[in-house]
């Protein structure tokens, strides 16, 4: 029985897959692990996959998956990992490499502290020479205080046996299923910790290194912040409340973003980000469908995979 399970989603990603699972080879520590990968993309990742597979480099599982979107390539790969029998199960995306030390990083401070759920810090890895802003505002920087799938440990006795009952399918292709996901675990009684020398490095294209990227980024989290109150409003009236609240907010941050901004480009990415929140939210909650950046940056594809929509608040609050 293996020690650890690791869960990887891709999608059209087959050379980041490489990389994953040749930093995954080169691990340290004498764990023993095994690894799944669900694939959902258009282009197939299998080939990558098998080849690490016969090399022996790797214990590993592929699976590919015909549903499209993150939600249940996530739950399925949960699954896969259940199967596994290991007691743990560690997350990564198919755009990051962990560093040679990163799953017994997890697993030493998960040991040390008792915790059910551990995260790390995932640092940028540029695809070209980033503009300062992008750099001062560390905004491709996650620092392991903020729960998230890209760099996590959890315990697998965490997972009740219905898979309905983990990343929810409301969340659909705008992302923020894994936050209300683990938000969610911790609620339940789920101790979490953090591990600064877990460290993964994710591969930023280009793309992302543009002003209007920030906009559409805030857009999405707004998108994604609107469904995490539906989940959690339970009347029409506390959604909308709740809606205000986080606008509001937002509001104020925008302010004090666009006033510093003529001392740091950084802050006026920070501005773009804030308003495109603000009109995520009120653009979900008016039911108004939206497509989103691909997963590596790129305008969403025909299949309208990456398009995302919310009930008006004239529906129910809840899915």
């Amino acid at each position: 029985m293996p020690d650890i399970c690791v869960a990887i989603c891709t999608c059209d990603r087959p050379a980041g897959l490489e990389s994953l699972l040749d930093g995954l080879a080169r691990q340290q520590g004498g764990l023993r692990f095994q690894v799944v990968v669900v694939d959902n993309g258009t282009l197939s990742a299998q080939g990558v996959a098998l080849e690490r597979a016969a090399a022996g480099a790797l214990s590993l599982t592929y699976v590919r998956l015909q549903e499209r979107g993150l939600v249940a390539a996530r739950n399925r790969s949960l699954a896969l990992a259940c199967e596994s029998g290991a007691p743990w199960i560690a997350c990564l995306d198919d755009d990051e490499v962990p560093s040679e030390t990163w799953l017994s990083a997890l697993h030493g401070r998960a040991r040390e502290t008792g915790a059910d759920l551990v995260y790390g810090p995932v640092l940028p890895d540029f695809e070209v020479s980033p503009p300062r802003w992008a750099v001062a505002g560390g905004f491709f920087v996650k620092t392991g205080e903020i729960a998230c799938s890209s760099n996590l440990l959890l315990r697998t006795a965490l997972l009740g046996e219905d898979p309905r009952d983990w990343y929810q399918p409301a969340f659909g292709a705008i992302g923020g299923e894994d936050r209300e996901f683990l938000a969610r675990l911790e609620q339940g009684g789920a101790r979490a910790a953090t591990a600064d020398d877990a460290l993964v490095r994710e591969h930023v294209p280009a793309a992302r290194l543009r002003l209007g990227y920030m906009f559409q980024r805030g857009l999405r989290d707004g998108y994604a912040e609107a469904t995490l109150l539906r989940q959690t409003s339970e009347a029409l009236a506390r959604l909308g409340l709740s809606a205000l609240g986080v606008a509001a907010k937002k509001s104020g941050f925008l302010l004090y973003h666009l006033v510093s901004s003529l001392a740091s480009s950084a802050h006026f990415a920070s501005a773009l980000a804030d308003l495109g929140t603000i009109c995520g939210i009120a653009m979900c909650l008016s039911g108004h469908r939206r497509r989103f950046y691909g997963a590596s940056g790129d305008p969403a594809g025909d299949d309208g995979e990456a398009a995302a929509g919310c009930a008006p608040l004239s529906d129910r609050a809840r899915p």
